[in-house]
């Protein structure tokens, strides 16, 4: 299947790779996770939230320029859709690839904006290592940490060099651990 994306188009190619080294990998469908960047305009999709079925919770706030849509079923996230503010897009991710269940509230919360400010002013050290920070290259937290620095990020997970959208997230997890007060 063709998705136009880059995560499968990864996943295809090391499945290849594998094959073409003698070994037996065959390629699994891949997640249909997408985060764009146009001209300021920042966007996120997981599955397909306009054809799924499930209970639909919506935030919109035209003056901010943001929309911001899940699609539950069971207590589970099976689609969303971000536009604009994407300051949740790493815990909504983190919920719908391990398919947690939610508490009643919980979807609502998820969309609510983040209180700290913009998606920068979000702090990434709270993020668990496992947590996936780049959804291009399927790179977590942790594996941001364990570099030396951008450089290094780039050319050993390829985070940031897909649609850009994870690179202030990456500069944050790179910053020196502040001490506590």
């Amino acid at each position: 299947m063709t998705t136009g994306f880059v995560p499968p188009a990864w996943e295809q190619a090391s499945a290849l790779a594998g094959l073409l080294a003698g070994g037996t990998e065959e390629y699994a469908e891949s997640r249909t996770v997408a985060r764009l960047r146009a001209t300021g305009l920042d966007v996120a999709v997981l599955g397909d939230p306009e054809r799924t079925d499930g209970e639909v919770v919506e935030m919109t706030n035209p003056l901010a320029g943001s929309h911001r849509r899940l699609v539950v079923r069971d207590g589970v996230i099976v689609a969303a859709a971000l536009v604009g503010d994407l300051s949740r897009v790493g815990l909504i991710t983190q919920h719908y690839d391990r398919r947690t269940v939610l508490g009643p509230h919980e979807p609502g919360e998820l969309l609510a904006p983040e209180t700290s400010g913009t998606t920068e002013d979000a702090s990434p050290a709270r993020l668990d290592d496992d947590v996936e920070v780049c959804a291009c290259a399927g790179v977590t937290a942790g594996r941001v940490r364990a570099c030396a620095g951008l450089e290094e990020v780039r050319s050993t997970t390829r985070a940031t060099t897909g649609c850009g959208g994870c690179a202030p997230v990456v500069r944050r997890l790179l910053e020196p651990a502040t001490a506590p007060a």
